[in-house]
């Protein structure tokens, strides 16, 4: 495992899965929405050492609800701060967030003193926040009650989706309706714009990884001016229109892709156990052995194919980890399953996550029309993927009200600084097709670092001094790459 915790935690949430919606133009915000700024950057920070460690302080900010509506409800906005190391070098203020919609806070607790942070924090301040619905921002509980899958024919399955999403919505809305449907990329975006008038920053620098990358986005194209720069890392896609049917297909085709690159990798590499059988003919064998009889464990917990591919496609998302896949799938072909239960899974998303993830995708669809879609899918992406679970997160929002899409634009002409970009060529979670859309949406087609091995999230490689240098050239002296830059894989080393 990477030995730098805490974008490997970043790494774990991201995987229970980026969310983000069609990209669409951004209109100039209206006169009430700039009111509410105008009053909300007025109050004051009142820093405090943080409960779990004094070098590290934490605050919060009461900001609206609703930016229409600013002297309606507000809430508490969890906000973290660990100040530079070296206060006579400070450039600014590095804004980070992990992803998926984790604890920004925690985030930086856990690693405000580890060495891939405190090289940037020498000549940075380093703050987060915990999004709306999340960690110490009012985190959101649906307490949902829902009926259990029961399977049967096209006709049963539809009249159960059907179903499962009224009753989704209800129980998530009911718990605050004004607060759940504001959770969303865009306020998330306004949230920050408000923390940093708070701050009395005039710009911030930017670091924002994963599922937060779109977040970035939305920031720079409603606030260019306040962007002294920002690096968008592993990001996800600006532009999905069916997203919880199109981002875990292209998220099975990408482990299905790192599969076949590990016995690439492995056929090339005489000392590899799987060499000769080959890695992707193992896993194919495993998992059928799995689909017709799964393995009981120790504690009489079974073992299932699906379990088996949920733990391969976790690994591979870590680039270091996939010596130790060769080797689980060597052991797994012998019977030996021992390895997997090392292997931790993504924890189950908080209904912050789900509220965020409704809120930004703009699709609504009745099962029976995606239902042929989603057999489909399972079908064509199945060592990773299968129609049911497709068919849950489908039905999550179905009957959701209307979306509120991340406003992200083309800002070629807009930033001083461009904005830069790194994403793996092998990456599981945010497959590098997205970096490069991410990038068109922006403008930003030549500012893409492209890395050529795999694994989710690179500012936290300390094995990759070329994406290192980069990083710290952009941050520190906002120096880009040339044009095109691709960074060579590490070594296939042991697990």
């Amino acid at each position: 495992m990477q030995r730098f915790t805490w974008l490997f935690a970043a790494l774990i949430l991201c995987l229970a899965a980026p969310l983000l919606a069609q990209a669409q133009p951004v209109p100039p915000p209206d006169a009430a929405i700039l009111e509410g700024a105008a009053d909300t950057s007025q109050r004051d920070l009142h820093w405090a050492p943080c409960p779990e460690t004094a070098a590290v302080e934490c605050a919060a900010l009461t900001l609206p609800v609703d930016y229409e509506k600013p002297r309606g409800a507000t809430f508490e906005l969890a906000v973290v701060r660990a100040k530079a190391l070296n206060p006579a070098g400070r450039i600014g203020t590095l804004f980070v967030h992990p992803g998926a919609h984790a604890s920004g806070v925690r985030f930086v607790l856990n690693g405000a003193s580890d060495p891939s942070v405190t090289r940037v924090r020498q000549r940075f301040d380093i703050v987060s926040l915990d999004p709306r619905g999340a960690g110490r921002t009012r985190p959101l509980a649906c307490n949902f009650s829902l009926p259990p899958f029961t399977g049967g024919d096209d006709a049963a399955l539809q009249a159960f989706f059907d179903d499962r999403a009224q009753r989704f919505a209800a129980q998530c809305l009911d718990e605050d309706r004004a607060f759940v449907l504001s959770i969303s990329g865009n306020n998330f975006a306004r949230d920050i714009e408000q923390f940093r008038r708070a701050l009395g920053e005039r710009q911030l620098s930017f670091l924002m990884i994963s599922n937060s990358g779109p977040v970035g986005a939305v920031y720079a194209s409603l606030y260019p001016k306040r962007v002294r720069a920002m690096l968008l890392d592993s990001p996800v896609g600006p532009d999905f229109r069916d997203y919880n049917i199109e981002r875990p297909a292209e998220q099975a085709a990408a482990k299905d892709f790192a599969l076949q690159r590990v016995g690439q990798i492995c056929a090339r590499t005489p000392s590899c156990p799987l060499h000769t059988t080959g890695v992707v003919a193992a896993f194919d064998t495993v998992r059928e052995r799995l689909l017709a009889q799964p393995v009981t464990a120790p504690d009489g917990s079974l073992f299932t194919a699906g379990m088996f591919s949920n733990a391969i496609g976790f690994a591979l998302s870590i680039e270091s980890q996939w010596p130790l896949v060769v080797v689980a799938l060597t052991n797994a072909l012998a019977e030996n399953y021992a390895l997997f239960a090392q292997v931790p899974g993504p924890p189950a998303p908080g209904d912050g996550f789900t509220a965020r993830f409704c809120n930004d995708y703009g699709t609504r669809r009745a099962a029976a029309d995606y239902q042929p879609i989603i057999e489909a899918l399972g079908a064509t992406y199945k060592r990773f993927t299968g129609a049911s679970g497709l068919a849950f997160p489908v039905s999550n929002c179905m009957a959701w009200p209307a979306a509120d899409p991340p406003r992200i634009r083309n800002l070629q002409r807009e930033l001083k600084t461009p904005i830069l970009l790194l994403g793996s060529e092998f990456d599981t979670d945010a497959p590098f097709p997205w970096t490069k859309r991410m990038a068109t949406a922006l403008g930003m087609d030549d500012t893409v670092v492209r890395y050529a091995g795999g694994g989710h999230v690179l500012a936290n490689r300390s094995d990759l001094p070329c994406i290192t240098s980069i990083i710290d050239a952009y941050l520190f002296d906002l120096r880009l790459p040339a044009a095109g830059t691709i960074c060579p894989a590490a070594p296939f080393g042991a697990p």
